[in-house]
């Protein structure tokens, strides 16, 4: 009913624009794409009729705007739809006869790319190259008034889980710029951050990503020294590294990670700018990649940066509000303490982590994950000989208030088993050397749920 507005019932291409934009923005689900479309059809179908001054009906022309807006909202539905309403819009479009543009391109590749399969991205290829030739066919003064990116048309390419795709892509550009030298081929700071992200996200193990998201992240660096203020780094250049160096078995990468994390603050202080400041996911990130690594003094470095996230949070800056992932971090760097001559260091750090998740309410509820760090830095760091009744007593206590607080999971149970046998073998339903979670008392488990859907509720 928005299309038609008063004043002779005109229905205006700009109430579809805004129509499709509110689409768009509101994360479309299937109902949603289908119903877009549906109206999308039936605005370009319409048929103009004019009779004269009193004429009830007048439809204009789709605008290459209200293309853009369509091809954009395909391009972000989910794979299975995306690639279809893409080669329908682009049809659409030829049909019409409506100029695309970069803009056009770049949705239209993000959904094809988007849609997985092999044809889909082949076509997505043949549009790359398109926008390319056509660009490369104007003349001086063509190609300066156009809106031509290369690196916008590469990056969606870029599938998000595909790094070495994405590396590839990125070669390839940078070596049509070194040719050309032509400003619109020059590797552009999001395209830098797009292939980060994929290196990051990538889940297959490749043993050359973490060297090549820091020789990446050194050339962003690099280029706005040398002066170029578009290629000054921020979060999505920097926490990809760090969230790559956070799994990496590279022997340096808690000092790499340490490092990054040191340079944004530094940016930070001299720009101001908000989109490089660290915040408690770039400290949780560090702290995770110390946890992982035989630093000496792990725990106490992790134990600091959790101090000093809790500092500037009460200071008044919410970007640093710790969670219990911060505790349950600082309890993973204490029970893998590699050094025996820091162990006890180590549990009194862990037993500081206790009376701090008492005594602050700025962490939130304790889950499986802290308890389950917590059973293995009393069964690590107190091992046989005469602390043995210490390390039973503390395992057992921990695991009642795990029960005690409904998140006793199969991790807490398997925990249990490899450092506490005898307390394992007296959990109810043990049976032929085996406990199941389901025949446990209920109440032993009933919060489970409700965290996991916590966990996966969007920031």
């Amino acid at each position: 009913d928005l299309l038609w507005i008063d004043r002779g019932q005109r229905p205006l291409t700009a109430a579809l624009n805004r129509i499709l934009r509110m689409f768009v923005e509101s994360r479309p689900a299937s109902q949603d794409v289908a119903y877009a479309t549906k109206i999308f059809d039936r605005f370009r179908t319409l048929e103009s009729r004019r009779g004269g001054e009193d004429s009830k009906m007048y439809v204009p022309r789709l605008s290459a705007s209200s293309y853009q807006i369509y091809l954009t909202l395909m391009s972000r539905s989910n794979p299975k739809e995306s690639a279809d309403g893409i080669k329908h819009a682009l049809a659409m479009m030829e049909e019409d006869a409506v100029k695309i543009d970069t803009v056009h391109y770049v949705a239209a590749i993000k959904g094809l790319v988007k849609g997985g399969k092999g044809e889909d991205k082949l076509r997505a290829k043949e549009l790359l190259f398109e926008a390319i030739d056509k660009y490369n066919a104007m003349s001086v003064s063509e190609q300066d008034a156009s809106n031509f990116n290369a690196s916008a048309l590469y990056a969606a390419m870029m599938s998000p889980t595909k790094s070495s795709e994405a590396i590839s892509l990125l070669g390839s550009l940078e070596k049509r710029y070194e040719e050309t030298m032509d400003p619109s081929f020059k590797p552009d700071l999001v395209l830098y951050c797009t292939v980060l992200s994929a290196i990051a996200t990538d889940r297959n193990i490749v043993p050359w990503k973490d060297e090549k998201a820091i020789e990446i992240l050194g050339s962003i660096e690099e280029a706005y020294r040398n002066g170029d203020n578009t290629m000054m780094p921020n979060k999505f250049c920097f926490m990809p590294v760090i969230d790559i160096l956070s799994s990496s078995k590279l022997p340096s990468a808690s000092v790499l990670a340490e490092d990054i994390i040191e340079r944004m603050g530094e940016l930070y202080i001299r720009t101001g700018d908000e989109n490089v400041k660290p915040d408690a996911r770039a400290y949780i990130a560090v702290m995770k990649t110390l946890a992982r690594s035989k630093t000496p003094s792990k725990a106490t470095k992790v134990w600091e940066l959790c101090q000093a996230m809790e500092t500037k949070f009460f200071d008044g800056d919410d970007s640093f509000k710790p969670s219990i992932t911060t505790l349950s971090t600082v309890l993973n760097a204490c029970a893998f303490t590699h050094l025996r001559e820091e162990h006890e260091e180590a549990l009194h750090i862990a037993l500081k982590v206790q009376n701090t998740l008492v005594e602050k309410g700025c962490y939130g509820e304790p889950d499986s994950i802290f308890y389950d760090s917590l059973i293995k830095v009393f069964g690590l760091l107190l091992k046989g000989g005469p602390r043995q009744k210490q390390r039973e007593d503390l395992i057992s206590a921990t695991f009642e208030r795990c029960s005690k607080d409904g998140v006793v999971d199969e991790r807490i149970i398997s925990t249990i088993r490899s450092f506490f046998p005898k307390y394992y073998e007296k959990l109810p339903g043990y049976e032929n050397g085996k406990v199941q979670l389901k025949s446990l008392p209920k109440k032993w488990t009933y919060n489970l749920q409700y965290q996991r859907l916590k966990a996966r509720k969007p920031r």
